[in-house]
């Protein structure tokens, strides 16, 4: 028999309603907050092409449901390895216990159909009193409904999770693929694959698309809000900033710009006599950079090409105790302004006393993101795939006691070549950028005459600089100089051997092929069988002279995989003493191969 509300009824129903906020539940991020608030006993999809990191956003926001709202969410993840799915989610809290307090992870489970997954469930809101449930991908689900009447059971299934969303009052939110796309087509309410039911019955819908892959720029779009107005604006969308190291997102910010057209934003060009130079200041995000103008130019000498930093792409990498591991492609720009993301652990690795801590210092410096200036590379740094002309020359502290910072900069920046200079990751160091000519083989000559250059003007540059595909650490500067008319540099120091690329050119003088298959076969015998051929630290210098004096930097991953059988593996610690024997065998020591099987023979 149908039960119909009575006045009495309709007035309790009416007075409960309205003694509860019925706005949705901010995430904690204003841009997006501002078009979408997900609510409790709510259907919502989430909807994109493959490989559009909705995986990684729909991650990252219950992340911030959890930290904003105290949300536990229910994941059910189809896709991936539950492994990395956990060191993804981890990557945001921090800490294990607290990650354990707010997540409540499935782990490979199968199920037998879609009763079974509701019971599920509803066993983990009676266990872990859950608030969301994120079911990924929605696609995975195709065994459990066949597919004589695709969109019927569709239609099911969603009605199903939506009466269990209602019943256990929680948010449940879908992945979900799109059908296929055509060129050009928008993402709309409708475009999810499988049924139109998704639209018909989901609470919210909202897809997540990838607008510029080199800016790291994501585009959220409001497809629908059946509370629309309360729960957000349908139709709306904002464009996010991706940290691909930190996985997190952030509003999009004016320097997220194109550096050529920020820069014209910034400062209006003004006249001047012919030859006259003027240097001015803009900001960008919070760094006050000096910007040198040139109004004429009488010279004959080449100037740097237009839009030089945003043109020249670069490779980001992140030591992890596997050793080096590459983030990604990004222009030279952005790579310098990565920095200001991190500002806060920048400064805390500022605040280190190394004379007192120089461990710690290390320890937190190798831990922040590197680029290469002079080179993009492949999957690691000993791939090199494409030369920037570019020339990163770094100015220690240390090298230079007769004279501080400030003194350095100002005869640094002066230098009619010096196309952008910062403070390095500490604090109390320098390096500056400087374009140079020709192809990667003249870089080695260019790096001699400006030691040469820099050795006559009392400044001392790190001769680890002439490694075509050195890492630099991210760093911040409110005081960042910026050349935007710098002059190429074309000097050269020949009187010594051409440069060659250690990491696809060995400096090892006998059968090439021969040996270094025969090395091969007995590092993939250590890795196999865990062999310990090093037990002392002496002997891992020894190990590290040999593989730097025979690979190069090649050598650099040869010694973490030698190292790494043993206890105590840390890989800035590896870095660290790799990089003393570069500079070892610089100054004419060499070793054979023989030092490596003295000690592998002795392990075997």
């Amino acid at each position: 028999m149908a039960n119909f509300l009575n006045l009495e009824q309709i007035t309790e129903v009416l007075l409960k309603y309205n003694s509860t906020d019925h706005n949705g539940y901010k995430c904690g991020l204003k841009a997006l907050d501002d078009i979408m608030r997900l609510d409790r006993s709510t259907l919502a999809i989430c909807v994109s092409t493959p490989g559009a990191g909705k995986s990684t956003f729909v991650n990252y926001y219950t992340y911030l449901m959890a930290k904003e709202n105290n949300w536990k969410t229910l994941y059910i993840p189809f896709e991936g390895s539950t492994g990395r799915f956990v060191n993804d989610l981890y990557k945001y809290y921090g800490d294990v216990q607290q990650m354990a307090e707010y997540s409540v992870i499935l782990d490979d489970t199968e199920f037998t159909d879609i009763e079974d997954l509701c019971n599920t469930i509803k066993e983990a809101k009676e266990a872990k009193n859950i608030d969301m449930v994120v079911l990924d991908n929605f696609t995975c689900l195709q065994n459990l409904y066949g597919s004589s009447n695709e969109t019927y059971e569709i239609g099911k299934i969603l009605t199903s999770f939506t009466q269990l969303a209602k019943k256990l009052n929680i948010c449940f939110l879908l992945v979900v693929h799109t059908r296929k796309m055509n060129k050009g087509e928008e993402i709309d309410g409708y475009s999810a694959s499988g049924s139109a039911h998704f639209f018909n019955l989901a609470d919210y819908i909202f897809s997540v698309q990838i607008t510029d892959r080199e800016r790291f720029i994501t585009e959220i779009t409001t497809l629908k809000i059946r509370n629309n107005i309360d729960c957000g604006v349908c139709g709306r969308s904002v464009c996010l900033q991706f940290d691909p190291i930190t996985k997190v997102y952030m509003e999009a910010q004016e320097t997220d710009l194109p550096f050529t057209t920020y820069l014209e934003s910034m400062y209006k060009t003004t006249t001047a006599a012919p030859q006259i130079k003027t240097l001015e200041t803009i900001k960008i995000g919070d760094n006050v950079v000096s910007i040198k103008q040139e109004k004429e130019h009488t010279e004959t000498s080449k100037r740097v090409p237009e839009g030089i930093l945003t043109d020249t792409k670069v490779s980001v990498f992140q030591l992890t105790p596997q050793g080096q591991t590459k983030v990604g492609d990004v222009s030279l720009f952005d790579a310098i302004q990565m920095g200001e993301k991190y500002k806060e652990n920048i400064q805390q690795i500022r605040s280190i006393d190394r004379d007192t801590n120089e461990k710690e210092y290390k320890r937190k410096k190798m831990q922040m993101p590197m680029f290469t200036v002079s080179c993009s590379c492949g999957c690691n740094a000993k791939e090199i795939d494409k030369y920037t002309n570019i020339i990163c020359l770094d100015i220690d502290e240390k090298d230079n006691q007769q004279t501080n910072i400030e003194e350095i900069r100002q005869k640094v920046n002066k230098l009619p070549y010096t196309l952008y200079s910062s403070k390095s990751v500490g604090g109390k160091g320098l390096y500056c950028l400087i374009f140079v000519d020709g192809d990667k083989d003249a870089f080695l000559p260019h790096f001699k005459a400006l030691q040469d250059e820099f050795s006559q003007i009392g400044i001392t540059i790190d001769k680890s600089c002439k490694n075509l595909n050195r890492l630099r650490v991210i760093s911040y500067d409110t005081e960042s100089y910026y050349n935007e008319k710098a002059q190429i540099y074309t000097k050269k120091k020949i009187n010594f051997p051409k440069v060659t690329c250690e990491e696809t050119k060995p400096t090892y003088k006998t059968n090439h092929t021969k040996d270094k298959a025969t090395f091969e076969m007995a590092l993939k015998d250590i890795e196999e069988r865990r062999l310990i051929i090093t037990k002392t630290h002496q002997e891992t210098l020894d190990l590290s002279n040999c593989m730097a004096s025979v690979f190069g930097e090649e050598g650099r991953e040869y010694l973490h995989t030698i190292r790494k059988q043993r206890k105590g593996y840390d890989a800035y610690k590896i870095n660290e003493c790799f990089d003393t024997s570069l500079n070892y065998i610089e100054q004419g020591h060499q070793y054979t191969l023989g030092t490596f099987y003295k000690y592998y023979n002795q392990a075997k």
